[in-house]
């Protein structure tokens, strides 16, 4: 065979290989546009209490809370409430009092990274929480590449407009749950004020509170930390300030402790 026969048949083979690797590529891509993600569901265990910041922030923000909320039971009172703030951990001892302003009213509260108040002098969030029986009504979306499109988009767009500042250097409290984007404030915020950006974006779209639960886990990089939990077809999905991807629950190396178990924000279970 002569070489330019040679150099040809070559160049030719060559080519068919490219041709061969791009094709597996386009074929990748496809696969990917048409599926989605898999996850797990989480498993919830007996009634807790919603952080106490949330509950505060229904208080003060009830339209926020949207009318599934049980916030109707915290009545409005001229009384002082009186909580210990722990900076989400409950060894901690030091005592912080604000001063919120509700619809009717001036509650007087500390704010508290999620455990049971010591002194509730009348206990309204006690009472809100005992009042209704926990509920289990989950509605699950279905898992479709448009739906994760759809969430990493809200994920990149939140993460990208607020800028991560603890609560203890913003406000000088351990535990503050607002929304600076909604609120007209600076756009800075602490993991909470993510996941309730979010939450607010995606219901705005059009997705049922049903299918969206804020959640608190903890781990070494992050501490005590909240997040937006989508519930899907194909498992429970995390919206995280952390991360621009959208991850299974149980991808994310955390350790899960509580989740909102229904559309009310008050409705919270611990996670089995």
């Amino acid at each position: 065979m002569s070489k330019p026969v040679a150099r040809t048949i070559s160049r030719i083979a060559r080519s068919a290989s490219r041709a061969s690797l791009a094709l597996t590529g386009l074929m990748a891509l496809a696969a990917c546009a048409t599926t989605s993600p898999t996850s797990t569901s989480i498993a919830l265990g007996p009634r807790v209490d919603a952080p106490t910041g949330l509950q505060v922030f229904c208080v003060a923000t009830p339209e926020a809370c949207g009318e599934h909320s049980s916030r109707s039971q915290l009545e409005q009172t001229d009384g002082s409430i009186s909580t210990p703030a722990t900076g989400g951990g409950a060894n901690a001892t030091n005592m912080t009092d604000i001063k919120i302003a509700a619809p009717a009213g001036v509650y007087s509260k500390s704010i508290l990274a999620g455990a049971a108040p010591a002194t509730v002098e009348p206990d309204i969030l006690a009472e809100a929480r005992t009042v209704q029986p926990a509920r289990n009504d989950a509605k699950r979306l279905e898992a479709t590449p448009e739906l994760f499109a759809q969430l990493a988009r809200v994920n990149r767009v939140i993460n990208g407009r607020i800028r991560w500042v603890p609560d203890e250097e913003n406000y000088g409290l351990s535990e503050y749950w607002v929304m600076p984007l909604r609120e007209n404030r600076a756009p800075v915020g602490d993991c909470e004020d993510f996941a309730l950006e979010k939450r607010a974006m995606l219901l705005e779209a059009g997705l049922p509170q049903e299918a969206l639960a804020l959640a608190t886990a903890h781990s070494n990089a992050t501490g005590m930390h909240a997040v937006l939990i989508v519930r899907t077809s194909a498992g429970d999905f995390v919206l995280d300030n952390t991360s621009p991807w959208v991850r299974g629950w149980d991808q994310t190396g955390y350790t899960w402790l509580t989740m909102q178990a229904s559309a009310d924000l008050l409705d919270w279970r611990r996670i089995s």
